[in-house]
């Protein structure tokens, strides 16, 4: 077989001196937009030193042209309403997302207009200028015409013509990949070695009648987070959860940090969900069907929040207390029976959520919680031979059964900081004197009237009437 002939790239022939920082020039960008949204003098005096022409961002260029056509209306500039709905005519007409525009209307405006301005204009002036001439120093009249980048965020096609910078096209523009530069020398430069990494690939789109005229070069970065990704977001679809609460695009879905999964039918959680998505904060999984916590749980670091009640977990992995940020842990109707010792590792929690599981006991290191300040053990099987393990005195609000009470009030004297108590199901009456005995009023807006099925109810009691 005939080895493929080789095909040499110079690019010396190109513009190689970088005039402007990409991402600068986007912040420059989305600063005027913002700038021209916020007053009538300023969108004057926009208006009047730029045009559409000006703009290298496609998203930027056509929401300047959009909000152009307002220029009429007195109750425009500032108005929190108009923003729906420039968002979503821009969505209609343009395919721009919603939450981009949006996001680029609250953006903050420019504190020096014309400084920043002058900058815009000096680059858009030299990148006009080389749009006309003829490309009278081309290899063999080829060019290059077009590097696109793709990431984990989404696709990124610059169109360079004479060397410089004339268009960009992103399918997420608060996320520029370091490779872009506004000159294709400097840009090709950075994305060619990549040719030689795992992980990543770089092709070349060429012209199907000429094999050397190569028409765009295409870098994918970051491949296995980007199947991962996809493979995530084909599980929201599988499940048919809207996309509010859980995007579909890329860019979104890895900027959410707050995931309220809750009555979704859930079986259960991907592998993917935590490797991708380890910047989650706040993660709320109720009333679900899911039967395990996936052990790469630990890959969630920043989580502060999770919640987990009303699911069919039965085990508790190491990893999940290996998430040392967390402060609430809920756990509430499931099907645990025994709480690791690993738990010590959790030392800022404050809230833990245990009612409704078949646990008889705590591990001798809940000790170490030495935050925790609301503890619900309602519903279980843990007996007072735990409860001494915990740390009572920074104890504000607690909840059990009627059967622990007298524990308690053995111990009332180092409940320094209580100031809730629940009794739920409970078989005492407002006027038992081992009630009054707490020393707490009863909050009788919460004292339930209504009875469970063996005819208790419950008791709330309080330092506050």
């Amino acid at each position: 077989m005939e080895a493929p002939e080789t095909i040499n790239i110079d690019t010396n022939w190109w513009q190689g001196e970088s005039r402007i920082n990409i991402n600068d020039l986007c912040k420059i960008e989305i600063s005027i937009i913002a700038s021209m949204f916020q007053s009538k003098e300023l969108f004057s005096k926009i208006t009047e030193s730029i045009n559409e022409e000006n703009f290298t961002f496609f998203v930027t260029r056509k929401i300047f042209s959009h909000l152009k056509s307002y220029s009429d209306e007195v109750d425009y500039f500032g108005n929190e309403d108009e923003k729906t709905n420039i968002a979503e005519e821009l969505y209609a007409f343009e395919n721009i997302f919603t939450t981009t525009t949006l996001r680029i209307l609250d953006s903050k405006p420019i504190k020096n207009i014309d400084l920043e301005l002058a900058e815009f204009l000096d680059f858009s002036n030299k990148r006009l200028e080389v749009f006309e001439p003829p490309l009278e120093h081309s290899n063999n009249g080829k060019h290059y015409s077009n590097i696109i980048i793709e990431d984990e965020y989404g696709q990124y096609a610059s169109l360079y013509y004479n060397g410089i910078v004339k268009e960009i096209f992103t399918t997420y523009i608060f996320h520029l990949p370091e490779e872009l530069c506004d000159t294709f020398k400097h840009t090709f430069e950075k994305i060619a070695p990549y040719a030689q990494k795992e992980n990543f690939n770089l092709a070349m789109e060429i012209n199907e009648n000429d094999p050397k005229d190569i028409r765009a070069f295409v870098l994918i970065k970051n491949i296995n987070k980007i199947k991962k990704l996809k493979n995530l977001i084909a599980w929201g679809k599988e499940n048919d959860i809207k996309q509010n609460i859980f995007p579909r695009n890329r860019a979104e879905l890895l900027g959410t940090i707050v995931f309220e999964l809750n009555d979704q039918n859930l079986e259960y959680i991907p592998d993917e969900f935590c490797e991708v998505l380890s910047e989650v904060r706040f993660l709320t999984l109720l009333n679900n069907h899911i039967k395990e916590i996936p052990k790469n749980i630990n890959s969630l670091k920043n989580c502060i929040l999770l919640m987990l009640c009303n699911n069919q977990i039965k085990f508790l992995p190491e990893t999940l207390f290996q998430l040392n940020k967390l402060t609430v842990l809920c756990l509430h109707g499931n099907a645990i029976q025994e709480i690791p010792e690993e738990i010590g590792n959790l030392v800022e929690l404050n809230n833990l959520i245990l009612s409704n599981n078949s646990i008889d006991s705590l591990p001798s290191t809940v000790s170490k919680l030495i935050k925790l300040k609301e503890l619900d053990i309602e519903n279980t099987l843990i007996d007072e031979s735990s409860l001494k393990y915990v740390n009572l005195e920074n104890i504000e609000k607690i909840s059990f059964d009627d059967r622990l009470l007298p524990f308690f009030v053995k111990n009332l004297h180092r409940l320094k900081e209580i100031d809730t108590i629940n009794l739920v199901h409970s078989q005492y009456k407002k006027s038992d004197e081992i009630i009054s005995s707490l020393g707490l009023n009863h909050d009788d807006e919460k004292w339930m009237e209504d009875k469970d099925y063996k005819g208790h109810g419950c008791i709330v009691l309080s330092k506050h009437k």
